[in-house]
């Protein structure tokens, strides 16, 4: 019993805190920026029971951005040498990508390491699509990484040439 006193005085301090402070409500007129539900406003005076950015409709200012078909996306792994140094990545331009990372303006981490190589590489139907596996990809294990690279290039070949072929 003192156990649930004590959680129903610290839920009362906690709401007594919150109306101090004073709780941010969503404001159709105010300008942009975070609302009260912490999300960014997209949306010009939308009603209050709709959430910006999660329903679009006639008062989103990005409406023409949602319908435009977004082109696809390429994840890729770049590496040294067989086994060796390697280095996650997505693009929406694949061969422009690693021609940049052999020039060595591509990332500095390929430049500072030598990764010329291409070893392994997935398209993606959007771009949001290849981000997301980018990010799965980032999160392996690098025996993992180095399995899904052998599973297609068990020589750990050069890729790019085939890719301009």
């Amino acid at each position: 019993m003192v156990m649930y006193l004590n959680l129903v005085a610290v839920i009362i301090l906690i709401f007594a805190a919150m109306a101090k402070v004073g709780k941010k409500k969503w404001d159709p007129g105010s300008g942009a920026g975070v609302t009260g539900w912490g999300l960014v406003r997209w949306c010009q005076k939308s009603p209050p029971h709709r959430r910006p950015g999660l329903d679009p409709g006639s008062h989103c200012l990005f409406n023409h951005l949602m319908d435009r078909e977004t082109p696809g996306g390429w994840v890729y792994i770049m590496a040294d040498l067989y086994r060796g140094t390697m280095y996650v990545g997505v693009t929406s331009d694949l061969a422009a990508r690693v021609s940049q990372h052999r020039g060595g303006t591509g990332s500095d981490f390929c430049a500072r390491y030598g990764l010329q190589r291409l070893v392994w590489a997935e398209r993606c139907d959007s771009i949001d699509a290849a981000i997301a596996q980018e990010k799965r990809v980032k999160r392996w294990r690098r025996e993992w990484k180095f399995a899904l690279i052998e599973k297609g290039n068990p020589e750990w070949d050069d890729l790019f040439d085939r890719l301009l072929a």
